[in-house]
């Protein structure tokens, strides 16, 4: 995509920033304030669903991350069908209680239901996180997870979530978030 139509998509797109507690994902749908703790189970990847209703270029993927960092983690985003669109790849976690933002090539996604996902290496790491309030609600919002997810597998096999621990994830269109 050269830079002239990606500025355009920019122009057009009033979202900047679709998160895993944002009106394009959750959003209301979350029961608890932010904090902190540690990932449920090592090697274990979660699918956060999001809907964009018009075109959106994501150019980062990006993660809250808690007061521990410690191993790899893994961000994408996969289709309605489960298969990967794009993975950040095994990236060092990288920054307490900060944002990390990991680039990608420039992608265009189009109006549709899309999964963001998040697999972490271990289980000491922790990010910051809210909670879907009991495990009922996050599997009826579309909340799933698949172990043995590190990294990122091309096709995944949706399994019923385990954890009410939801992580502040997302995707921009900024450089910076």
């Amino acid at each position: 995509m050269d830079s002239a139509n990606l500025r355009d998509m920019r122009i057009q797109s009033g979202l900047i920033t679709i998160s895993s507690i944002g009106p394009s994902s959750l959003g209301i749908h979350t029961r608890s304030t932010p904090g902190d703790s540690t990932w449920f189970q090592g090697s274990t990847a979660i699918f956060i669903p999001f809907r964009i209703a018009e075109p959106f270029v994501a150019i980062n993927l990006w993660l809250f991350n808690g007061s521990v960092v410690n191993g790899n983690i893994d961000l994408g985003i996969y289709d309605v069908r489960a298969e990967r669109i794009v993975s950040t790849g095994s990236t060092p976690q990288a920054g307490v209680s900060a944002i990390q933002a990991i680039a990608i090539s420039a992608l265009l996604l189009k109006p549709g239901v899309y999964y963001m996902a998040l697999a972490i290496d271990n289980i000491t790491a922790r990010t910051q996180r809210t909670s879907t309030g009991n495990i009922c609600d996050g599997r009826t919002q579309g909340l799933a997870q698949m172990a043995a997810a590190f990294p990122l597998p091309a096709t995944v096999v949706l399994a019923s979530l385990t954890t009410t621990n939801l992580p502040i994830m997302g995707l921009t269109l900024r450089s910076t978030v």
